[in-house]
């Protein structure tokens, strides 16, 4: 705890120390001049420990009160989403997913180890997705159909899809793959902004950053299409898009292929949940490989 590595920092706007930090007083020290205190000292910085590479964050701003998740970037087994709160620990390098890290053995869900956290959400590489990036909260407040405002939509950069997390009414966190086709190395970053950047209190739409085809932004709105460039130009929008990347609806296309195998296996899963839910009714999470199967694995990964 005396270094900085591995861990969601909480500073305020002018560089201090909030006062409610979870450690501060005694046995603490400012971090910001190399990263590390003295052994046997704690960073006062710290807000949440125990990440391998908490590469995205993201505010609900629906939220009465703070609700900050966390995507932790895995080893070699899991990713992980984790609801930040201050001064938890996560796990790692004791903890990956739900089990003992890279081994997919000794795994609790129900309870962790003693003076740990566990994640709300984790999804196994044998899915073929091996590395969370973006993450977003749907706005309440939109254009969007119902069913999607306020979950929490992930990326994963190896299988190139978008998954939305919603929570069960007994508070249970599952995947629904909301788009896919993005290619290999390729989501890195989601962000909610206005569909039409001449209204910024306007409709919303889901804004993705991709290294496919290049270097690009692009955004997911319903019933149109904008692709931004880097210095903020649109195309002008288009009914009915004929690029599925670029395109959310609340009607499924009819499947083909991958696609349909997909889609198969999400029904079979959403069948398999709802036999199982009450017994799920205790569970604070799921590690279940509830995430679409994926095109090949890239060894292309964050962190």
């Amino acid at each position: 705890m005396n270094l900085l590595y591995g861990k969601i920092l909480r500073i305020t706007r002018d560089g201090n120390i909030p006062r409610d930090n979870p450690y501060v007083g005694n046995g603490t020290a400012r971090c910001n001049g190399d990263g590390r205190a003295p052994v046997g000292r704690t960073c006062q910085e710290i807000f949440a420990s125990g990440f391998r590479n908490p590469f995205r964050i993201a505010f609900d701003q629906n939220a009465k009160t703070t609700r900050l998740f966390i995507n932790d970037v895995g080893n070699d087994v899991s990713e992980e989403v984790n609801a930040g709160k201050a001064g938890a620990n996560y796990g790692y390098n004791r903890r990956e997913g739900f089990c003992l890290i890279n081994s997919g053995q000794d795994c609790q869900k129900r309870n962790p180890p003693r003076g740990l956290t566990n994640p709300i959400y984790a999804y196994r590489h044998t899915t073929g997705c091996e590395s969370i990036t973006g993450g977003a909260f749907s706005p309440a407040k939109s254009d969007w159909p119902a069913k999607y405002r306020g979950d929490y939509f992930y990326a994963d950069v190896v299988c190139g899809k978008i998954f939305r997390l919603s929570q069960s009414n007994h508070g249970i966190f599952r995947p629904t793959l909301f788009a896919g086709d993005f290619g290999g190395f390729s989501l890195i970053d989601l962000a909610f902004g206005p569909a039409d950047l001449g209204q910024p209190n306007g409709d919303r739409a889901l804004y993705y950053a991709t290294f496919q085809d290049g270097a690009a932004i692009r955004r997911i709105a319903f019933g149109k299409e904008a692709a931004p460039t880097a210095d903020g130009g649109t195309r002008a929008a288009e009914e009915a898009p004929t690029d599925r990347r670029d395109r959310a609806r609340d009607e499924e296309l009819t499947p083909t292929g991958d696609e349909a195998t997909d889609q198969q296996r999400d029904t079979t899963n959403q069948q398999r949940d709802r036999r199982n839910d009450r017994s799920d009714q205790a569970d604070g999470g799921a590690d279940r490989g509830d995430a679409e199967a994926a095109p090949p694995k890239s060894r292309d990964r964050s962190g």
